[in-house]
């Protein structure tokens, strides 16, 4: 009798500290889950543009639908200043990548709330310069420089600088 009693006792420790583990094992699958922090900052000619808003803030993968020809888009908005926007081809991942230049397609603007676009402009032979620090299916990140020129007005030019890391969108496609 006493060898069933310690039997049944030995069956319901099992039981129990099996199930203790398996809760555990959930709690740090939970604990352990990966957060990315997304941030997209720049110094507009001396002064601060920083996206605090993860709704304002994206980068997507995109391919041509007539050349097939990969690209990277990212854009950043700044409530009090407008948006910064990064566009070009020929994107493979981790590497330098330029825009307005006759090599690459693509370009970079700012396009600010008063209606002020500036934009780096192949003619100007000024070209933009993105580098991508890192780069995998689910995060993009990198910095870049940009001169860019005001539309209205040539001769007025400014430097754009900064950093982005962001979740990438899903890929279009379409063709």
């Amino acid at each position: 009798m006493k060898a069933n009693f310690y039997f049944v006792l030995a069956v319901i420790i099992l039981a129990v500290s099996c199930q203790k583990e398996e809760e555990v094992k959930e709690e740090l699958e939970v604990e352990d889950a990966v957060v990315y922090e997304e941030f997209f900052i720049a110094d507009v000619q001396g002064k601060d543009f920083e996206v605090l808003d993860p709704e304002a803030m994206s980068a997507g993968r995109s391919v041509g639908r007539e050349s097939g020809i990969p690209a990277l888009g990212v854009y950043g908005y700044e409530k009090d200043y407008g948006y910064i926007f990064i566009y070009f081809c020929f994107y493979e991942g981790e590497g330098t990548y330029t825009t307005a230049n006759k090599k690459d397609v693509g370009y970079s603007y700012l396009w600010k709330d008063n209606g002020e676009f500036w934009e780096d402009i192949s003619k100007m032979d000024t070209p933009s310069e993105i580098i991508i620090t890192y780069a995998d299916e689910n995060v993009v990140e990198g910095t870049f420089e940009i001169i860019a020129y005001n539309n209205d007005d040539l001769s007025q030019k400014i430097e754009i600088t900064g950093s982005f890391g962001l979740l990438l969108e899903e890929e279009d496609t379409e063709k």
